[in-house]
């Protein structure tokens, strides 16, 4: 995929003050290729991310591409970015497309990959060689209505929630497949360049974050105890201002005035002076009365909640143990009071049980103790945590740092794509390296002069804040970024790419304010993060559903699994009853056929027997036959006898 490139303007091209605002409308109308000459605007030092790699142009003769500078560190080239009507940065020569945020179509890639390809490609380049200063408008006075962005901003908001409220109807597939096409159909608007220039200091965004934080805040304000509690907070801030500027000659350099009307009414200076607020809280808040500013613009003094803390600092907490041992390896935490941060700590843990302690609030704490007592420190944290939405960072699942890491990703993706593709290709995700980031404010790694610094724009803006200085230090570190594996890329994320910082603290602060980002363009990130988890819970849904079926399945399998064994071991058991009955009717039809033969043999013997039987019985009655003629010869005899004897007489 081609590299990007991108340069981030640190003063006005035009040297103007950084007050004057930039006309709106250019010069140049939409379609015309004729451009006008124009002076060379002076140069002005600028960060830039380094060309990386060639990028191809739709004009037959550019063949020249820009290389990656030979040194790490990051460049500084003059640069001049103008505007067309519809926002986005043009440059003189309308046929040459820019490296910055163009993002070539890559034949292999997915249609929706081609589709995002396609958004990209509509921002027309930044030419450094013929841009023709963009002509400035005086700055408005005090007395002068302010600026109302208001309806430029509402109509861009209604434009793209009105895409997402009327969308075409989503496909009825799977959950990756309906969020493809969410994010194509409702983040399919023009990337902003992701650096906006010091001379374009009109109301907009930087001044919608201000506005809503102020909005979030009177919302929180519900029922007349609560307000009469806010009222009196205001009052006793008041008053200890006021008591300041009466010793003003002991404190130099201090728009006495400007921050007296920021302290009566910072709601009606954040909507009337919105740049004169924002210069000044891109420039830091006096340190003599940061600790005001920061109670009146949280609105976080509150009387009884400094007599909860009280009885919350006197109890036992499950977490001492716990906070004891990261204050033992929090480095800053030897900038304050070590007791005074274990009870802030321990009391907040009590305050809140659902969040309880979680390793990196210490960060947090410290530049609070640091510039306020340990009551009013104690109850801007449980403003910054509840009311700045600080403990969704901190919940057991993480949700807010879960949104951030998501928003931050998204970011990089829209506005430095060559960055995102090459971390994205070395397995190199957001909350391996920045969820340190946002969970301490860079409390970790920075001096807590600059922390303080950062604790000014987030309390007048909101967490989001945090976003720009993220994505700041990948801007200015993108070149050497590119040039980094896997292996160097997570260490120099966690620790090296702040030293481009080092010498330079301030840098950091007006860089970060030079990155335009609106609450549109987090609310639509917001939302895509949440169709991403309604579409993850669906997906999980699914796979729960099909595991306890494929339980059961599995249960059921092993159910049958068992019978289908008993069976079978109760076939085998009539398999071999079957091999013995077998056996057994053998022998048995051997027997019988061996009884058989001797019933055959008893019965021939039997006939015998009988015949043997009749002889007897007729030699019985041949014997009696025999007998009785005996006896008659035996009378005849006798008779023959008697007649031999009287024969003689007879003669």
């Amino acid at each position: 995929m081609a590299s990007q490139t991108h340069k981030i303007e640190s003063e006005s091209p035009t040297g103007a003050d950084p007050e004057v605002i930039r006309e709106e409308d250019a010069t140049v109308e939409a379609g015309n290729s004729q451009e006008e000459p124009h002076a060379a605007p002076p140069e002005s030092p600028a960060l830039s991310l380094s060309e990386s790699s060639a990028v191809p142009t739709p004009t037959a003769s550019a063949t020249a591409s820009p290389q990656l500078p030979s040194s790490p560190t990051c460049s500084e080239e003059p640069v001049v970015r103008r505007k067309s009507r519809s926002g986005r940065p043009i440059s003189a020569n309308p046929g040459v497309m820019s490296p910055v945020l163009r993002q070539t179509s890559n034949p292999s890639s997915s249609g929706l990959e081609r589709r995002q390809s396609r958004r990209y490609s509509r921002i027309l380049p930044i030419d450094t060689s013929e841009a023709p200063a963009t002509p400035a408008l005086p700055s408005p006075t005090k007395e002068s209505p302010p600026e109302d962005n208001s309806v430029r901003s509402e109509s861009r908001s209604n434009s793209i929630f009105g895409s997402l409220l009327r969308p075409e109807k989503a496909p009825n597939s799977s959950p990756i497949k309906r969020f493809q096409w969410f994010k194509h159909n409702n983040l399919s608007g023009s990337v902003v360049s992701p650096m906006q220039s010091t001379d374009s200091l009109v109301p907009g965004p930087r001044s919608d974050f201000v506005l809503r934080r102020i909005n979030a805040t009177n919302e929180q304000r519900q029922g007349e105890e609560a307000k009469e509690d806010f009222r009196s907070g205001i009052r006793e801030l008041q008053q200890n201002f006021a008591e300041m500027t009466r010793e003003s000659d002991r404190y130099a350099g201090i728009d006495w005035e400007f921050w007296s009307q920021v302290v009566q009414d910072f709601e009606l200076v954040a909507r009337t002076q919105s740049l004169h607020l924002r210069k000044a809280i891109q420039g830091g808040f006096p340190p003599e009365l940061r600790g005001i500013l920061w109670q009146l613009i949280a609105s976080s003094k509150s009387a009884a909640l400094e007599h909860l803390y009280s009885s919350l600092a006197a109890e036992t907490s499950p977490h001492e143990g716990a906070i004891e041992k990261d204050l033992d390896r929090t480095s800053m935490a030897k900038q304050v009071d070590r007791a005074s941060l274990m009870r802030l700590l321990k009391a907040y843990s009590l305050f809140d049980p659902e969040v309880g302690y979680t390793q990196g609030m210490a960060f947090l704490a410290v530049p609070l103790l640091f510039d306020l007592s340990e009551y009013d420190a104690f109850c801007l944290f449980v403003q910054l945590m509840k009311g700045y939405d600080f403990r969704s960072l901190f919940l057991p699942e993480m949700p807010g740092l879960h949104l951030k890491l998501y928003q931050f990703e998204r970011l990089i993706e829209d506005r430095l794509e060559t960055v995102h593709t090459h971390l994205k290709r070395q397995g190199v995700l957001p909350s391996m390296y920045a969820s340190q980031w946002f969970l301490t404010l860079f409390a970790y790694k920075f001096p807590l002069s600059l922390v303080e610094r950062i604790f000014d724009i987030v309390v007048a803006e909101g967490y989001e804040a945090v976003l720009r200085f993220g994505f700041a230090l990948i801007v200015k570190s993108a070149d050497r970024i590119l040039q980094l594996d896997f292996d160097d890329l997570l260490p120099f994320l966690k620790d090296i790419i702040f030293d481009c910082y080092v010498e330079t603290p301030n840098d950091l602060v007006k860089d970060a304010s030079l990155v335009e980002l609106t609450p549109s363009v987090l609310a639509k990130y917001e939302l895509e993060h949440q169709e991403l988890n309604r579409f993850e819970r669906e997906r999980n849904e699914q796979i729960d559903s099909l595991r306890s079926s494929n339980s059961r399945l599995t249960l059921q399998v092993r159910q049958l699994e068992t019978s289908l064994a008993e069976l079978n071991l109760e076939h085998v058991e009539i398999a071999n009853k079957m091999v013995e009955s077998g056996l057994e009717n053998a022998r048995l039809t051997f027997e019988n056929e061996e009884l058989q033969r001797e019933v055959d043999f008893l019965r021939q013997a039997v006939v015998d027997e009988s015949d043997k039987v009749d002889l007897l019985k007729k030699v019985e009655e041949l014997s009696e036959i025999r007998r009785r003629l005996e006896s008659q010869i035996g009378g005849l005899q006798d008779a023959l006898s008697e007649l031999a004897t009287a024969s003689p007489r007879l003669k």
